[in-house]
C-alpha cells in the first residue's frame, strides 16, 4: 500500500476511534442525565406528581415516535445522497411536528385530564416540535459535517441539562415548571449549537420544496413501525391515567426508568450483533439459527443474572428511593423479563432483516401492539400496575414467537439443505 494510501486507512482510523470515543462519552452523560433526573425530580416530586409527567411523557413518547424517530431513520439518508440541506426534509420535519403537536393538544382534554394544559403544552413543544427540528438539523449536519458533529451536539445537551439538573437539585425547587424548563434549555442548548456550526437555511436563497413521493412513501413506513413500537411500549402509562393511577402511575414510570438502566447492557449487544447478523444472512443463511441461539443464551443468562441483582442489591438502594422504596421492588422483577423478551424479538428481526423481510418485523410489533393493548383494557381497571405488566409481557410473548417463527421458516426456505450438505450445483 502507498504511504498516501495508508495515511488515509490511519486517518479513517483515527476519525472512528475519535468518533467512538465521542459516542461512548456522549451516552455516558446521557445516562447521568436520565438518572440524576430520576433522583431529582421522582424522589422530590413524589409518585402522583411524577405519575403526571409519566403521563405525558407517555403521549409525547408515541408522537415523537411518529415524528422524531421515524426522522432519524430516513432523513439522513436522503440528505446524505442530496449533499445536505434538502428544504424538503424541513419542511417534512417541520410539518409533521406541528401535526403531531396539535393532536396532543386535541388529545389532552380526554386522556390527560389529571394533568395541568400549560404543562402538556410545553412538554409538547419541546419533545414534539422542537425535538422534531433538531432531528432535522443533525441529519443535515451528519450528511454535511460528519458523525463526530451531530455526537458533540448531543453531548452539549446531555451535559447543559445535567447542569439545570444540577441547580434545581441545589435550590431544591423541583415542580412540574422546572422539568419542563430544564427539558426546554437542554434541547435548545442543543438547537442553538447546530444554528453555531451552521446557519438554518435561508428561506429566501432557498426555494421551499414538498417532499418527494418516495420520501413521505418511507417516511409513512418508519412512522407506522415506529408509532407502533411506542403504543406498545408507552400506551399502558395513558390507560393508567385514563383509570385514575396517577400514584401507581408514577411507581411504574420509576421502575420503568431503573429498569432502562438495565436493558443498556443488552441493547448494546443486540446492537452489535446487527452487522454480523447481516453478513452471515448474505453468505451463509443457514448459520442465521445457530449464530442467533447463542444471542439468545446471553440474553436468558443475563436476564437471570438481572433478576439475582435486582434481589440480592435492593435493600441497599430501597433506603435510597424514599417512598418508592417499598414498591418498586416487585416492579423491577416482573419488568425483567420483558426486556429479556424485547432483545430475544430484536435478536430474531435482525434476522430477518438481513434475509430482506423487513415487512415481517411490521406484522410482528402490530400483532403485539394489539394484544398489548386490549390486555392494558381488560387488566388495568382491576389490576392497575400489575395489569399493565402483564399486558407489555403479554405483547412481547407474542411478538418473539412470530419473529422467532417467521426467521425459522424463512431459513428454511432460503438454505433447506442440512448443515454440512455439499455446495449446491448450478
Amino acid at each position: 500500500m502507498s504511504a498516501r494510501g495508508e495515511g488515509g486507512e490511519a486517518l479513517k482510523a483515527g476519525r472512528i476511534g475519535r468518533d467512538a470515543g465521542l459516542g461512548m462519552a456522549g451516552s455516558a452523560l446521557g445516562l447521568i442525565g436520565s438518572l440524576a433526573s430520576f433522583w431529582v425530580f421522582a424522589i422530590q416530586l413524589g409518585s402522583v406528581q411524577y405519575g403526571r409527567i409519566g403521563a405525558v411523557y407517555a403521549w409525547t413518547g408515541i408522537l415523537s415516535a411518529v415524528t422524531s424517530v421515524a426522522l432519524s431513520q430516513i432523513v439522513p439518508r436522503f440528505l446524505m445522497r442530496d449533499g445536505g440541506a434538502a428544504p424538503s426534509m424541513y419542511v417534512l420535519g417541520i410539518g409533521t411536528s406541528l401535526t403531531c403537536y396539535a393532536l396532543l393538544l386535541g388529545l389532552a382534554p380526554f386522556s390527560l385530564s389529571g394533568v395541568g394544559y400549560g404543562f402538556v403544552a410545553a412538554a409538547g413543544v419541546i419533545e414534539i416540535v422542537l425535538q422534531g427540528l433538531l432531528t432535522v438539523r443533525t441529519a443535515d449536519l451528519l450528511a454535511t459535517s460528519g458523525y463526530h458533529t451531530v455526537v458533540a451536539i448531543r453531548s452539549i445537551q446531555h451535559l447543559v441539562r445535567l447542569l439545570a439538573i444540577g441547580v434545581v437539585w441545589l435550590t431544591g425547587s423541583a415542580s412540574l415548571g422546572t422539568f419542563a424548563l430544564v427539558q426546554l434549555v437542554g434541547a435548545m442548548s442543543a438547537l442553538v449549537a447546530t444554528v453555531a456550526l451552521s446557519p438554518l437555511p435561508r428561506v429566501g436563497r432557498m426555494p421551499v420544496k414538498l417532499p418527494q413521493r418516495e420520501i413521505v412513501y418511507d417516511y409513512l413506513r418508519s412512522a407506522a413501525l415506529f408509532g407502533l413500537l411506542a403504543l406498545q411500549n408507552d400506551y399502558d402509562k395513558a390507560v393508567l391515567v385514563q383509570f385514575g393511577f396517577l400514584g401507581d402511575l408514577g411507581y411504574y414510570a420509576a421502575a420503568y426508568k431503573l429498569v432502562g438502566f438495565i436493558e443498556l447492557p443488552q441493547g448494546q449487544l443486540i446492537a452489535a450483533s446487527y452487522r454480523p447478523m447481516l453478513q452471515i444472512a448474505c453468505d451463509n443463511p443457514r448459520l442465521l439459527p445457530r449464530e442467533i441461539a447463542k444471542i439468545l443464551r446471553v440474553l436468558v443468562a443475563y436476564g437471570f443474572l438481572a433478576e439475582i441483582g435486582v434481589i440480592a442489591c435492593y435493600p441497599l438502594a430501597a433506603s435510597l428511593l424514599g417512598e418508592y422504596g417499598p414498591v418498586l421492588k416487585p416492579l423491577l422483577v416482573a419488568l425483567v423479563p420483558v426486556i429479556v423478551l424485547r432483545g430475544v424479538g430484536a435478536a430474531c428481526s435482525n434476522g430477518l432483516i438481513g434475509l430482506g423481510h423487513i415487512g415481517l418485523s411490521f406484522w410482528a410489533t402490530a400483532l403485539a401492539t394489539a394484544v398489548s393493548i386490549a390486555l392494558y383494557y381488560a387488566l388495568i381497571p382491576v389490576y392497575s400496575w400489575r395489569g399493565a405488566v402483564a399486558g407489555t409481557l403479554g405483547g412481547e410473548v407474542v411478538a418473539a414467537a412470530f419473529l422467532a417463527l417467521a426467521l425459522r421458516r424463512k431459513v428454511r426456505e432460503v438454505a433447506p439443505r442440512p448443515l454440512g450438505a455439499g455446495a449446491p450445483t448450478a
